[in-house]
C-alpha cells in the first residue's frame, strides 16, 4: 500500500557524508555552507521508500500524518510550578549545556 509522506532533499557537494558528523557540529567548521532544504510530498510504498532514503539527495522521508493547529490560550498566573536552579535556568536549559554555551541565539527563529 503506498503512504502519501514528506521527503526532505538538500543539494550537498560530493564532499558531505551522509553518516559523518553531525549538523551541529558541521556548523562550527570555517567554510561550512548551509544549506536549503526543499520539501515534497510523494507516495511511496515501503519499499519505495526505503530505497528512496538512500539517495544521495534524501536528508529525511516521514509520513504525512494529520496536524492541526492549538489555538493559544492565555497564561493563568500560578496555573504551573517552574522549578529553576539558583540562576533562574530549568532543568532542560542546565542539561544540553544552554549555560555554558559561547552561542546566544541571536538570529534565530523558532516555531514550535
Amino acid at each position: 500500500m503506498r503512504q502519501k509522506s514528506i521527503v526532505i532533499r538538500v543539494q550537498r557537494d560530493a564532499s558531505f557524508d551522509h553518516a559523518g558528523p553531525s549538523l551541529a557540529s558541521a556548523v562550527g567548521q570555517s567554510g561550512f555552507q548551509p544549506f536549503v532544504p526543499q520539501i515534497d510530498i510523494d507516495e511511496f510504498t515501503p519499499a519505495e521508500a526505503a530505497r528512496a532514503s538512500q539517495d544521495s539527495d534524501v536528508l529525511a522521508i516521514a509520513p504525512d500524518v494529520p496536524t492541526v493547529l492549538v489555538e493559544p490560550r492565555e497564561n493563568v498566573e500560578g496555573e504551573f510550578e517552574i522549578e529553576t536552579d539558583r540562576n533562574g535556568s530549568t532543568w532542560g536549559v542546565e542539561a544540553v549545556g544552554a549555560t555554558t554555551s559561547p552561542l546566544n541565539g541571536d538570529g534565530i527563529n523558532v516555531a514550535v
